[in-house]
């Protein structure tokens, strides 16, 4: 299994040309301590469905179409949780901060601690966006470590659920640290992508920065010519 882990390590990393790490700044998380809470305005898990929205869904959120409304916007967050915890090469892990969503926090109250994470959340709101933005990420640091991260999403997105999904993930990769890339268009990040998703690539950066074993940081991309530690 470890060889198999190191051998996707060497090959993501030798197509590592895309993603933006902004300033080389990380959340002060751990193999010990990976969590990174998320706040969020009530509006993003309200019982109010998307009507009709959901007919011609396809792919990951198509299942929304058998789900009742008010359990829609939860379902949505069930997977955006999944789908950040599927990077099994990355320690990093965001929960839901207890008080929010009943059967998500249900897993979260034992190891929800006031003062941790006070440096380590994200706080998702619903308001007005710059300009035409559908949603911006205002990080703030401390020091080398990012300390905080606030989203700000536009109405708008509230109701289209492929578009909501999309927004979030968006938002959230930046509060990560990471910013745009036009090098690889099924990014999540780059301008022409609308996918409900994280792709190849943030995972890939993901494991680059919150790496699982440090061996896999450790890597270096050798233009597809083989995948040789870094010196």
């Amino acid at each position: 299994m470890r060889v198999l882990q190191l051998v996707n390590i060497c090959v993501l990393l030798t197509m590592l040309v895309g993603f933006r790490w902004v300033a080389g700044k990380s959340w002060d998380v751990s193999l010990d301590q990976p969590t990174v809470w998320i706040e969020l305005d009530e509006k993003l898990y309200a019982d109010d469905g998307f009507g009709d929205k959901v007919d011609d869904l396809k792919g990951s959120l198509e299942t929304l179409k058998d789900i009742p409304a008010e359990e829609q916007r939860t379902e949505i967050w069930k997977m955006i949780l999944a789908d950040f915890a599927s990077v099994e090469t990355s320690f990093l892990r965001l929960r839901l901060k207890p008080g929010q969503i009943d059967s998500i926090d249900a897993e979260n109250d034992e190891i929800y601690d006031e003062a941790y994470a006070e440096n380590h959340t994200i706080k998702i709101k619903v308001g007005s966006s710059r300009g035409a933005a559908s949603g911006f990420a205002s990080l703030t640091y401390d020091g080398a470590k990012i300390a905080g991260c606030t989203i700000v999403i536009a109405p708008r997105t509230l109701e289209d659920p492929q578009f909501y999904t999309h927004v979030l993930i968006h938002e959230i990769v930046h509060c990560l640290g990471f910013d745009h890339q036009q090098e690889d268009a099924n990014s999540i990040m780059s301008y022409s992508n609308n996918s409900p998703g994280i792709s190849l690539e943030e995972r890939m950066a993901i494991t680059h920065v919150y790496p699982l074993d440090p061996d896999f940081a450790k890597e270096s991309p050798t233009f597809g010519m083989s995948c040789a530690p870094a010196e």
